[in-house]
């Protein structure tokens, strides 16, 4: 019933679709033949403006049924009748999708990747960390690791990458769980936020002492990024994994001390959830396990901030270092295994 001017939109569309499918009229698109042939390519597949607009004609009628075509005479639904001029269902759903398939090539082409083929399996992901026969942090999923101050946090992990650059199984103290051997010598990241370059050296240290090693084998790679700006950090372990992958075959195990360091606020929302989405995107891509620190909220036993909630979505496990009524001890328990 719109009527612009005084003139209905409805009678206004009903003739202009009848005038760009009348042959000889000024507004006639013509016809999938007609532009190969002007053209002077056959190819089948090539896609012409025409095919755009025919779709439009075929969306417009489609949507519109009772108010366009419905109204049309015998005479009017021949011109406009696509089956008429011996078209098949087939090629005008080719058509259309034809035109889909310009509007969301850039789209398809990346969602192609994610689709699962379910006659070709994806690779089994691997297990780096397990306590028992529980799986703790595997390929391709975060592992986080929370607790107070001075609980134990970084003495924990230290025993976790320990374990990353064994080369084979031995029976070395890891704390409680099992650490699969890096038997190919793939990259092994160590990114504390935290402390001071002295302090993560003693820690480097002793984690050589737990591995039996007097030196560092060259895949590890230990970092004190409190020198950089919050900004800047993301930016280093992005890039430097994206590096190592390569120069060493790929990424064993990533652990990250101090994740909450790498955004302004924990309690920022928006780029929790991106950090966060960031860190799982890169295990995926480098088919590794991340081992994420976050502390626990002040006297309380919640993860910190939305970063902290987030962090508990996404992750395979979460495991929580308490202090023991023996302050000498700590205590690991697992509050979430997937």
């Amino acid at each position: 019933d719109l009527r612009v001017c005084g003139y209905p939109c409805a009678e206004y569309y009903k003739n202009q679709v009848l005038r760009v499918c009348t042959k000889g009229d000024p507004l006639y698109v013509g016809t999938y033949e007609d532009q190969q042939r002007i053209a002077g390519d056959g190819d089948p597949f090539r896609t012409f403006q025409q095919t755009v607009e025919t779709c439009a004609l075929v969306i417009c009628l489609w949507v519109s049924k009772r108010q366009i075509w419905d109204t049309y005479t015998k005479a009017e639904k021949d011109v406009t009748d696509y089956f008429k001029a011996g078209h098949t269902r087939e090629e005008l759903m080719g058509l259309f999708l034809k035109l889909l398939d310009t509007l969301y090539g850039d789209t398809l082409a990346m969602l192609k990747s994610c689709e699962i083929d379910y006659d070709h399996p994806p690779e089994q992901a691997v297990a780096i960390v397990t306590a028992g026969d529980v799986p703790l942090g595997s390929e391709e999923n975060i592992l986080c690791i929370t607790g107070g101050e001075g609980t134990g946090k970084s003495n924990y992990t230290a025993a976790l990458v320990a374990g990353a650059i064994m080369e084979r199984e031995t029976d070395a103290d890891l704390l409680g769980v099992r650490v699969e051997p890096n038997r190919k010598g793939r990259a092994v990241l160590l990114y504390d936020t935290e402390q001071s370059e002295q302090q993560l050296h003693k820690n480097t240290g002793r984690l050589l002492r737990r591995a039996g090693r007097e030196r560092m084998p060259e895949y590890l790679h230990v970092y004190c990024l409190t020198g950089m700006s919050r900004s800047e950090r993301l930016t280093a372990i992005v890039q430097s994994m994206d590096r190592y992958h390569y120069l060493h075959g790929g990424i064993h195990l990533v652990v990250i001390d101090g994740v909450a360091d790498l955004i302004r606020c924990a309690n920022d929302e928006a780029e929790s959830v991106a950090l966060i989405d960031e860190i799982y995107r890169l295990a995926g891509i480098y088919r590794t396990c991340i081992a994420a620190v976050v502390h626990f909220v002040p006297n309380g036993l919640k993860l910190r901030g939305h970063l902290g909630s987030e962090l508990q979505r996404k992750s395979a496990a979460i495991l929580s270092i308490e202090k023991d009524e023996n302050p000498e001890v700590s205590v690991v328990k697992a509050l979430k295994v997937r």
